[in-house]
């Protein structure tokens, strides 16, 4: 009986562990497609807030391609110094931010937080307005440099530069309507997939919550619930032979007093009075004179004379 009950309990320790290790694998699961999901899911937060900037700048780049156009179509012969450096000193400036800004959108830009990840489709429509940009950089650069060597230069030395420009704005203008529609479709279909991992990130997590409780959760409450029988028919078969051992208990110091009766030691025989051969009292002992009331042995006293006096 005892080694069942050792042999029980180790094989109750030996699923306990091993329902233990499940329980451990089944968190470490659900916390690993916790964190994976969590991390994709930053990663793409931070594409879109990069896809933002990106369709802000290059938004930015159609007004800027606009605005060079503006400004070189105000220039002409009728214009103050001070006009003419309010002009040159615009140009100048849109025209720096229009070539930095294109650079980031094609390649990177730490200033502008730009990464210069695009699409091949995208790719493909810079190559297309690249001619364009180029032309409209180097007539814009020519105007700059002539009017910083000459604030007063006449317009018709200028004019070659300005319908350059004006002859390649439209069709960069168009190309980079074409690349903010792409840029605004490609961060729309990211967003699609983003909720799209949100489901399966969630769908797996619950799978792996399902299996956690057909394979641990569940034989867990049933291994407990048995260990917990047996516990309680455990403490009812030991109340019932503590009852058992109190009666054995008792049966045996009754035993024990039945034993100490019959050993107490009887008492010693003593003599009360002698007679002779023909039955005559011949002896009385002083207790049995004081108890009976005999102080005299009479002639022919026989042994039942003595118990008529009592």
């Amino acid at each position: 009986m005892h080694m069942n009950f050792d042999s029980d309990a180790k094989l109750s320790l030996n699923r306990f562990s091993r329902l233990g290790t499940w329980y451990m694998l089944a968190l470490s699961a659900i916390a690993c497609v916790a964190i994976i999901g969590q991390v994709l899911i930053q990663q793409h937060l931070k594409g879109q807030l990069s896809d933002s900037q990106v369709v802000n700048v290059a938004g930015k780049q159609r007004m800027l391609s606009q605005k060079i156009s503006k400004t070189v179509l105000l220039l002409h012969d009728k214009q103050s110094e001070q006009e003419r450096n309010k002009l040159l000193e615009d140009l100048t400036t849109s025209v720096g931010l229009w070539k930095i800004s294109q650079e980031g959108l094609l390649h990177s830009s730490d200033s502008l937080h730009l990464l210069g990840n695009n699409s091949q489709i995208i790719t493909s429509m810079f190559d297309v307005i690249d001619d364009d940009f180029n032309e409209m950089y180097r007539s814009s650069n020519q105007l700059i440099y002539k009017l910083k060597s000459n604030e007063s230069i006449s317009y018709d030395s200028l004019k070659p530069a300005i319908q350059n420009i004006l002859k390649h704005e439209n069709r960069f203008l168009s190309g980079m309507e074409k690349i903010v529609l792409q840029y605004a479709k490609e961060a729309q279909h990211k967003v699609s997939s983003l909720g799209m991992m949100e489901y399966i990130v969630l769908a797996i997590s619950m799978a792996v919550i399902l299996l956690e409780i057909i394979f641990v959760f569940k034989p867990t409450a049933s291994q407990v619930n048995v260990t917990v029988n047996k516990l309680i028919d455990s403490e009812k078969n030991a109340m019932k032979l503590s009852k058992e051992i109190g009666a054995v208990y008792a049966s045996l110091e009754k035993s024990y007093e039945q034993i100490s009766i019959v050993n107490q030691p009887t008492d010693n025989p003593r003599i009360y009075a002698k007679a002779d051969q023909g039955g005559n009292v011949t002896f009385i002992v002083d207790s049995f004179s004081d108890l009976s009331g005999i102080r005299k042995i009479k002639e022919n006293m026989r042994l039942c004379d003595l118990f008529k006096e009592m």
